[in-house]
Order: C-alpha cells, then structure tokens, then sequence
C-alpha cells in the first residue's frame, strides 16, 4: 500500500509498533514508531512518540512547516534586497552614472535593514491555510525556481525605480542631495519588501491579520528610523550624506510606495492564477 501511494506522489506517513509494522516503516516518506512498540519498530523508524499521543504528530508537521515557511521567507527577502542593491549600482556604472549607493552605506542598509529584518523572521506566526498546503517534496530544492522568480522581480523592481527617480533628480539637484535621497529610499524600501514578504498572501486583503502575523517587524521598522535619522543628523559624512531639508523628503518615499504596490500586484496576481 506504501509503495501504490509513493507511485502516485503522495507522501506517505506510517505509524507502527510492532515487529510486522517494520517493512511499511521502514519504506515510508516518515515512519512513525510509537514509544511502547518494539526496538525493531524504533530502529526502523524517523520519529518516535514517546507518550504514545498520536496528535503530536499534526503538531511536529505544523512547527515543521512553519519553520521551513519562515526559512523561505527570510532567504526570499534577503535575495531580493542583495538583487536590489548589486542591480542599482551595476546599472548606473553601465550608464556612466554616478554611483547610487557607496559602499559604507550599503554597509548601513545591510545593518538596519538585514541585521534587524531578517533576525525578527522567525517570530511570523503560521499563515491560515498551512496545513491545507501540499507536502514539500524532501527530492525538490528548498528553495525553487519561484522563489528565485520572485526574489527577482523584487529586486530588479527596486533597483529599476530607484534609478529612474536618481536620473531625474540629478537633473534638478546636486549630486549630495541626491545621493543622500537615494540611501534613505534605498533603506525604506527594504522595509517595504520585508514587511511584504513576512505574510505570501496580499497585504490589503486582510491588513489587520497581515499586522498580527508578525508585529515586531514594525518594531524593527521604528529602531531603522530612529537610527537612520540618528546618522543622517549627526553622522552624515561618514555615510557621503547631508542633513536632508524637509523640502526633499517626499522623494525618500516614492520608490518604497511603488515597490510596495508592485509586489502587493504580484501578491493577487497570484491569488487570482490560484483560484482559476
């Protein structure tokens, strides 16, 4: 019976205890042995429930499916955020530009955004249907071609947008005001991709659900202003930067918002494929 449904790409789980439960747990995608059952059976198997309570195992598939979620979802955000930042600098080299984003301060944003983003991950609660979703095949890669689809497009959206708002805005201000303009927007559209990437489902189907699921992300938002306000007000040479006047900042925040739109347009685009 195992062998039928292995055949027709199910993913079989056997539970057993016994000496002729052996075979079938052995073969098994996860064999189960209970804690009471016979050292054959424990040997045989990849699990043993100690106490016998067979609910524990939708328990250890539920925390397993909701770490490998979370894994996903940290190594999506950060493969977008790195696309983003080698695209927009490697673009504007190719077109003879002055560069986007200096090294020290891609130093920055990796602190602020990826040094604080990607360690609050973990705490994403489980989405609704977790448990709906299929089994992830142990032979496929953990991270697969539409992971990779669309750590691209959120990067390659990113840097796309940011060099058409840093082409305009050389040809209206100076280079320190532009610079500057280009690292704050760099920082915040960082946290628009995290805070987008910690739910697959679109933000404004259900915001308030989108919130619950992982409030400290916004929390790691609020410690990335204050400490980029922090630098730019204090430190701002270390980082080729100016204390930016008031009259500028409506242009830190239009490539965030459009990157935010662009995969939140992605996100029901995919919710729409599903559902035909």
């Amino acid at each position: 019976i195992v062998k039928i449904l292995q055949s027709k790409g199910e993913i079989v789980v056997v539970t057993g205890d016994g000496i002729n439960d052996v075979p079938a747990v052995k073969i098994a995608d996860l064999g189960i042995a209970m804690g009471s059952g016979t050292q054959a059976t424990k040997e045989a198997a990849k699990m043993i429930i100690i106490d016998n309570n067979l609910a524990i195992i939708i328990q250890a598939i539920y925390i397993g499916r909701q770490i490998a979620k979370n894994i996903g979802k940290v190594i999506r955000y950060l493969l977008s955020t790195n696309i983003f930042e080698i695209f927009y600098n490697a673009m504007a080299i190719i077109l003879k530009l002055p560069l986007p984003l200096y090294p020290t301060q891609i130093l920055w944003i990796n602190l602020v955004t990826d040094g604080v983003q990607d360690k609050i991950f973990p705490f994403t609660k489980s989405e609704e249907d977790l448990m709906k979703q299929k089994p992830h095949r142990p032979e496929k890669s953990f991270i697969n071609f539409s992971q990779i689809l669309k750590s691209f497009y959120n990067g390659i959206i990113m840097a796309t947008t940011h060099l058409i708002l840093f082409i305009y805005l050389l040809k209206v201000y100076s280079y320190e005001v532009v610079l500057t303009i280009s690292f704050t927007s760099a920082v915040i559209s960082q946290w628009s991709v995290g805070i987008q990437e910690i739910n697959e489902r679109p933000f404004f189907l259900n915001p308030l659900a989108h919130f619950k699921i992982n409030p400290y992300i916004y929390i790691g938002v609020l410690l990335g202003a204050i400490l980029q306000f922090t630098i730019l007000t204090y430190l701002p040479d270390y980082f080729h930067a100016i204390r930016l006047p008031s009259q500028y900042l409506i242009y830190i925040f239009i490539a965030p918002i459009i990157t935010f739109f662009s995969i939140e347009i992605r996100k029901w685009f995919e919710l729409i494929i599903k559902k035909i």
